[in-house]
């Protein structure tokens, strides 16, 4: 069993959710909520707490089964079917309103860095290694993770952020890989690919050349259906064993 990388490494990327940053169990959940229920009061259109978890929950499942289709659902997609779920009568501004809370309530739900990932990047800045985010979008946008990482300090040590809503792909495809990977100018078998899931992180990489190294700290994918990936680890300073950094 391989312990080390082979090749020297010209580039990391990383997945972003439980990869770079983390959200506590239902953060952005009750962040989101909170917010809808405050707007629809101001809005005249009050609806019961429960009915918009649940309503959040439909969209979040419908995402979900998108995401796995390689088929693009973003927030828009998810408001329409909540204001329906609820059914509200919004004009289009409110309607806008409704949808700007998948931005803004990230910043609200005590999303905060994973272990050991700021010493890492400032690193691999340091001894020039280039680094990205390729993201897979749930329904926290492009723009909302990189508020995100802007709060934190983060965005600017990344070359590239790459995020499947702008992008109009998904995890594994290796179109979004390859797309991430010529935006830095490095060769697949100089660069290496960090996340927790095996279905998108490892198989994507590895289809498009990279190396992968599994991420478990925060949710460690044990599915079997998928590719397995030698090199795992807990703590991002572990890439300095590793070999990914001098």
């Amino acid at each position: 069993m391989p312990t080390a990388l082979v090749e020297p490494v010209r580039a990391i990327t990383f997945d972003f959710w439980n990869t770079v940053m983390a959200e506590p169990h239902g953060g952005l959940e009750g962040a989101r909520v909170d917010r809808w229920e405050a707007l629809l009061e101001q809005l005249e259109s009050p609806r019961p707490r429960a009915a918009i978890i649940e309503a959040h929950a439909a969209a979040v499942n419908e995402q979900q089964d998108a995401w796995r289709a390689n088929e693009q659902y973003v927030t828009t997609d998810a408001t329409q079917a909540m204001v329906a779920a609820l059914e509200l009568d919004l004009s289009p501004s409110e309607t806008a309103a409704f949808d700007a809370v998948f931005v803004h309530a990230a910043l609200g739900a005590g999303v905060r860095p994973c272990d050991g990932i700021e010493a890492t990047l400032r690193r691999c800045h340091a001894t020039g290694v280039r680094l990205a985010i390729i993201c897979d979008i749930g329904l926290t946008p492009a723009v909302g993770v990189r508020a995100l990482l802007t709060a934190e300090d983060l965005l600017d040590l990344f070359d590239t952020t790459v995020f499947s809503d702008e992008q109009g792909t998904y995890k594994p495809d290796v179109r979004i890989f390859e797309h991430t990977l010529a935006t830095l100018g490095v060769d697949a078998d100089a660069a290496v690919h960090v996340g927790d899931r095996r279905r998108t992180d490892v198989v994507g990489a590895l289809d498009a050349g990279m190396g992968e190294v599994r991420y478990r700290a925060v949710f460690h994918d044990l599915d079997s259906t998928y590719r397995f990936v030698f090199l795992v680890y807990g703590d991002h300073r572990d890439l300095v064993t590793l070999g990914a950094i001098p």
